[in-house]
């Protein structure tokens, strides 16, 4: 019995060491009370960005100078530059994103949609779209996301759903 459990355990710690270096996509969905335009508009308009990314809004105002701004309407890409990062947020489709953060060792980056709220029997609203974003991620996080500190997926998206909830 003694064995049996201590393989048992052995096993467990050599899946959750594995499960580090497995790969997995993270998806999230939340609902944010505005509309599908207002959403696009706050994505992928640079001078929004300054109203609801804390980064952003701390750069512009302590040097607005410093904080450049870019919308490449043929890429479809809108770029915004801050001293330490840039972000990029790309349009793949007609509501479907991608947003990168680059600094100088490490770029982050997400995925997500925006899909207008239609459910079954409950009332339907102009008001309210669903925000589905995904993220590369381990499997261990996948199996304990209590364990993950706040990626710069949940960070942006928290950041922008209060800004347009409160707007």
């Amino acid at each position: 019995m003694k064995k049996v459990f201590g393989s048992l355990v052995v096993l467990i710690f050599v899946f959750l060491i594995v499960s580090f270096f497995i790969p997995v996509r993270l998806e999230k969905k939340l609902i944010v009370a505005n509309t599908l335009p207002n959403i696009v508009s706050s994505i992928f308009g640079p001078e929004k960005w300054t109203h609801w990314e804390p980064s952003v809004s701390r750069a512009w105002q302590h040097d607005s100078s410093s904080c450049h701004m870019g919308n490449d309407s043929i890429h479809h890409t809108v770029t915004i530059a801050i001293p330490g990062k840039t972000f990029r947020v790309t349009q793949l489709s007609l509501a479907v994103y991608q947003v990168e953060e680059i600094q100088k060792d490490d770029t982050s980056a997400f995925g997500f949609d925006i899909i207008p709220f239609v459910s079954n029997g409950r009332q339907r609203s102009d008001f309210n779209s669903y925000v589905v974003y995904a993220q590369a991620a381990n499997l261990f996080y996948k199996m304990f996301p209590f364990m993950a500190k706040p990626s710069f997926a949940d960070s942006t998206v928290a950041s922008l759903r209060s800004y347009l909830e409160n707007e």
